[in-house]
């Protein structure tokens, strides 16, 4: 009887989201998905009898339908669109400039279905949890409602509770967009590049972490553990007893807007809002290029100023990861910008790329170099060059160039940082921020310490590959022994050239070598406090050691020995 009873739902839903595109003025893509049989026969005879006003909605920009249909369609589709929102490079700017618009105009949650939640949670009666608890909520939203309460010893908490039935409700729209996905994928080839099946699913995949607000509290605390010695940024504390999956409890901080402050005429504000500027990027930065673990969402509602000045941070249900991988290969891209070098951006950029089977890669490295080409030689204060990169990833899907959901996280929000950041002082010199740092990062990764923590943790795959190393070369040499390989090898008449080849072997080791330390000198050279060691930098030290090695291979070269 439940299911029959949950797919009597489902039909009905689908009916509305399909009645509600067919509405919108989107038919062409519900006959694609064949399903204008579930739209109202009234609906579909009322099209050639529509008054002026229906007319002229219908005329309307697509984007602006787009959002009035998830908006009329609740929760799911507007949490859909605000995360498409942050997708620019699939679904463009005018499209992403609109979904932004989307607001999570909620009714509260009537107090005692929010007092029974908590009850339940947390196994004990809610004034045995809080010493007071605000009836009226600070904030509604689609997901969840926000209280202050407080605790024993006068502690002042923030409670953020899910509503009832939400992750229920979601769950049942996401399986419909994806059948929709599916159908609309396989049926319609000008939406099937822009992948939407996997965008369903990516935004699955983050809604599910953002309904569990324990992974949210584990992301407070490692935010908090990765600034703990930054004394100018403010993480709220979690309360893990007072924490559910469905209610999540943290210090309540409270503090200036960065709007008012942004917005504030008074001279006093001046040095203050440069500073809160200089400290909102380097927090950002360090996210981003040190911790590879950042805020996806910015915005300048999720800060708060207090006197130091000192910037508190919130709100940390979306966010980001960068691998190693692709935070070297961005370290590498930011490098290039700074030095002019736009043949070395593009390239790195495309690193980052996964390519499509109709990718235009010239076209993509055409577009990118026009567009930063505009930036790059303008006065530091009006290159807007974080925000470059963002575009540069919105350009990628027009050539069937596409990059990991992780990295476009990364470029809308360190665009939508460095538009706060100029927000509250044109007078922010981005270069002088980012440049130090990459610097940063460079000497972490040249660390010997860090190089020798890598080797450690990686000491038991090179000692299993050790173990391992007899029985393969025994198994190699008897495949050797039966022919196995298709050719035998008659090893004294190849005495001679394997000879030579070991020894041009020995050559192409060390020339590598020479040629990692000549790098590895140039980098070091480039920072402004280089390591010493015996005395000597490093930097130059590491070049004489490259010269030399150069020197010794151009002897083995010109001296090989004749057969």
């Amino acid at each position: 009887m439940t299911k029959l009873r949950q797919g009597y739902q489902d039909v009905h839903r689908l009916r509305v989201i399909v009645s509600t595109l067919f509405d919108a003025g989107f038919s062409s893509y519900v006959d694609a998905a064949r399903f204008r049989y579930m739209v109202s026969l009234r609906t579909r005879l009322r099209l050639p009898f529509m008054t002026r006003s229906e007319r002229e909605r219908l005329e309307r920009p697509i984007p602006v339908r787009v959002r009035e249909a998830f908006e009329r369609l609740g929760p799911t589709f507007v949490k859909f669109g605000q995360m498409l929102s942050l997708r620019s490079d699939l679904v463009g700017e005018e499209y992403a400039a609109e979904l932004v618009k989307l607001q999570e105009h909620a009714p509260r949650i009537p107090f005692p279905e929010v007092e029974r939640l908590i009850e339940t949670e947390l196994g004990r009666p809610l004034e045995k949890i809080f010493v007071r608890f605000d009836k009226t909520p600070l904030a509604a939203a689609s997901l969840a409602e926000v209280h202050r309460a407080e605790l024993s010893g006068k502690r002042q908490v923030a409670v953020k509770v899910q509503r009832p039935g939400i992750r229920k409700t979601i769950e049942h729209d996401i399986h419909l967009m994806l059948l929709l996905a599916h159908l609309l994928e396989r049926s319609v080839p000008t939406l099937a590049r822009y992948r939407p099946v996997s965008v369903v699913k990516e935004f699955a995949d983050w809604t599910m972490r953002e309904l569990d607000f324990s992974v949210e509290g584990a992301s407070i605390d490692r935010f908090r553990a990765n600034f703990s010695d930054v004394p100018e940024v403010v993480i709220p504390t979690v309360h893990w007893t007072q924490t559910r999956p469905l209610v999540l409890t943290v210090d309540y901080v409270d503090g200036r807007s960065l709007k008012t402050l942004a917005t504030s005429h008074a001279k006093s504000d001046q040095a203050e809002r440069l500073e809160v500027a200089r400290i909102l990027l380097r927090t950002l930065l360090k996210m981003y290029f040190l911790d590879g673990f950042f805020q996806a969402d910015p915005h300048p509602g999720n800060f708060r100023v207090l006197p130091g000045p000192r910037l508190v941070m919130f709100d940390f249900g979306m966010v980001g990861y960068l691998t190693g991988e692709i935070k070297t290969e961005l370290i590498s891209c930011f490098m290039s910008y700074v030095n002019r070098d736009m043949e070395s951006y593009t390239r790195h950029l495309l690193e980052l790329a996964n390519r499509g089977p109709e990718a235009d890669v010239s076209g993509f490295r055409r577009d990118v170099q026009g567009l930063i080409e505009r930036f790059m030689f303008r006065p530091t204060r009006q290159k807007a060059s974080i925000a470059t990169f963002a575009k540069a990833l919105e350009i990628g899907a027009g050539y069937d160039i596409h990059f990991p959901s992780d990295l476009v996280l990364f470029g809308r929000s360190i665009a939508v940082a460095e538009a706060t950041a100029l927000a509250l002082s044109k007078d922010v010199d981005l270069d002088a921020l980012v440049r130090p740092v990459l610097d940063q990062v460079v000497r972490d990764q040249l660390d010997p310490r860090r190089i020798a923590r890598t080797v450690s943790a990686n000491s038991f795959d090179y000692l299993a590959f050790v173990k391992e190393l007899p029985e393969r070369t025994i198994a190699l040499l008897r495949k050797a022994e039966t022919g196995e390989f298709g050719v035998r090898l008659n090893l004294e008449e190849l005495k001679d050239i394997k000879d030579e080849f070991d020894r041009q072997n020995d050559v192409r080791v060390v020339a590598i070598v020479a040629a990692a330390l000549f790098v590895g000198a140039g980098l070091l050279l480039q920072i402004r406090t280089e390591p010493i060691l015996w005395g000597v930098p490093i930097g130059q030290l590491s070049l004489l050691t490259s010269f030399a090695l150069f020197l010794w291979t151009a002897f083995q070269v010109m001296h090989r020995p004749r057969g």
